[in-house]
């Protein structure tokens, strides 16, 4: 197979490898890999029991030319509240393909079900390595205790979650809330936290990716990796403009 092929071939299915921790991912990179760009890492959450082949359904985002798609594989039980190291297996990753490819200093995370459950927690714990997330229709949410807490270092982070409006059964018995109760319970919290997000309920959908929440998570990185660097850097050179100001 020519090289050509092997990287078309890549792009297409993923290539399946192990990190440093020994755990399975997939990598998906675009089909033309220009060594003097810099890509924005992408990660397609699994759900629960499942794998990171697919990256979520995120593989085909290399197509947009800007981003390179990972899909790790974590540990069924537990990785939802980011428990047996799956935070810190991500943080590694991160780490690890920073070294093989020219990343940006942030990635993009987001999952359905239990790949929002992840998802929005990393985000939590990691603000600083996270430039947007998506959650879509998740079993639980970080409302504190058990569940861990909301975290207003996120608050500016671009964020994005949703639920059907027919999503109402509990992800576990001894869950507090059926998921779209939950889900909303959860937006207050955002609220009253002032995050910078976007909430939708889907009318009819039950416990289902919809086509809505597909143009969430795409327009949530677009706003994340297009408009709020420009925000931040208006921002910054106006901070600059009053400290000059201050000392001048």
């Amino acid at each position: 197979m020519s090289l050509l092929l092997l990287i078309a071939a890549l792009s297409c299915d993923g290539e399946r490898l192990t990190d440093e921790m020994g755990r399975e991912y997939y990598l998906y990179l675009p089909k033309k890999l220009e060594p003097a760009k810099t890509y924005w890492l992408v990660v397609g959450v699994h759900g629960y029991k499942g794998a990171g082949k697919g990256a979520g359904g995120l593989a085909s985002w290399t197509d947009r030319g800007d981003c390179i798609v990972v899909g790790p594989t974590f540990p069924s039980d537990g990785y939802q509240m980011l428990q047996q190291n799956a935070g810190k297996q991500l943080v590694d990753l991160f780490a690890l393909l920073g070294k093989k490819y020219k990343l940006q200093p942030k990635l993009f995370v987001a999952g359905f079900s239990g790949g929002a459950q992840f998802s929005h927690r990393f985000m939590m714990a990691h603000p600083e390595l996270v430039i947007g997330c998506a959650a879509h229709s998740a079993g639980t949410w970080a409302t504190g205790g058990a569940y861990l807490e909301i975290n207003a270092e996120a608050a500016n982070i671009p964020f994005v979650m949703s639920c059907g409006e027919k999503d109402t059964d509990k992800s576990t018995a001894d869950s507090p809330m059926g998921r779209c109760e939950w889900a909303q319970a959860f937006e207050k919290d955002l609220a009253k936290n002032g995050f910078a997000f976007q909430a939708k309920v889907w009318p009819g959908v039950g416990h289902a990716l919809s086509k809505g929440a597909e143009t969430m998570t795409s327009e949530c990185f677009d706003v994340a990796t297009k408009m709020r660097p420009l925000v931040d850097d208006d921002f910054a050179a106006a901070r600059k403009d009053v400290d000059a100001g201050r000392t001048g």
